[in-house]
């Protein structure tokens, strides 16, 4: 039997350029003759069951192991090499979900780019990062701000870096995450795969492509929402360390900080952050149809502008 050799493709993502032996049709193609990343499809060693953090993963400073039972073990070194080892009969489609999530976000860490946790809208060419903790609406806002004409760079991951003092975002893919009830509400949007599902809720990856620019922008504003009990929507400004706590706490798998010992690095890369970029905490009425409020809120404060 003739050998043939394995098809790789060549995307760019996060300001990098990756070869691919799987097919990530979300990534944008790339012609750069300079690789930064190479994924490969290739056996994959756990570690001794001992070393493993929730029998799922293990992490040095140049090295992350991750075993999602049934879909693949993965293996991320140095910031240049992610190997995927699926298992027989996983869909693509969930080996992909772990691979541009978490795999991607510690090549981030190990590169020394700063991951943020959430979405980014721009604004006037300016980008504004949607934050907060699961459920407090992040990809329900963003999707109000795209259905009423607004671009993104990036759904879940916002790989930052610091230049000249100012916060630079770099374009990730144009799709989105979005839960079913939002979609119910959007019957236009193509639901691509189930993303994760949590207490009952179902989470989508879908196509946003024509909404989705594909350039670095400066970074304007971080919103961190936070749900609320209170009547209406109310916003504050944060400064100094809790302004710096609270990027911390946003940090895309900030737990590999803590298995590393590296809250000191965290810290560090916050401060430079809180430096560069305003921060508002917005509260939203738990269980009302608040979000043109909070485009509204949100927009205002752009224009109003204010101290970083």
């Amino acid at each position: 039997m003739n050998k043939q050799a394995k098809p790789t493709y060549r995307y760019s993502v996060f300001g990098l350029t990756v070869q691919s032996d799987i097919l990530l049709e979300e990534l944008t193609v790339s012609r750069e003759a300079t690789i930064d990343v190479k994924i490969r499809y290739k056996p994959v060693t756990a570690p001794p069951a001992e070393l493993l953090k929730e029998g799922t993963y293990h992490l040095t400073a140049t090295s992350f192991f991750l075993d999602v039972p049934d879909i693949a073990r993965y293996r991320v070194e140095a910031g240049q090499v992610i190997e995927v080892d699926p298992y027989e009969g996983a869909e693509i489609e969930a080996i992909k979900l772990f691979l541009l999530g978490s795999c991607m976000g510690v090549i981030l860490h190990q590169r020394n780019i700063l991951p943020m946790h959430g979405s980014v809208i721009v604004v006037a060419g300016e980008g504004i990062l949607l934050t907060g903790h699961s459920g407090a609406g992040k990809s329900t806002t963003a999707h109000r701000f795209l259905a009423a004409g607004y671009q993104f760079v990036t759904d879940d991951v916002a790989a930052t870096r610091i230049e000249e003092g100012q916060a630079i975002v770099a374009p990730a893919y144009g799709h989105q995450k979005l839960w079913a009830d939002v979609l119910e509400r959007a019957p236009e949007l193509e639901r691509k795969r189930v993303n994760r599902e949590v207490d009952g809720r179902t989470k989508y990856t879908v196509s946003r492509d024509r909404q989705f620019l594909n350039q670095s922008i400066p970074l304007r504003l971080i919103v961190e929402l936070v749900p609320s009990e209170e009547p209406g929507v109310r916003i504050e400004t944060i400064q100094g360390l809790e302004k710096v706590r609270t990027l911390m706490v946003h940090m895309y798998r900030n737990v590999y900080f803590t298995a590393l010992h590296k809250q000191k690095e965290q810290f560090e890369k916050a401060t430079e952050l809180a430096r560069a970029v305003r921060l508002i905490r917005l509260y939203r009425p738990v269980g009302k149809a608040t979000e043109q409020e909070v485009m509204d809120t949100i927009l205002k404060e752009v224009t109003k502008g204010g101290k970083v």
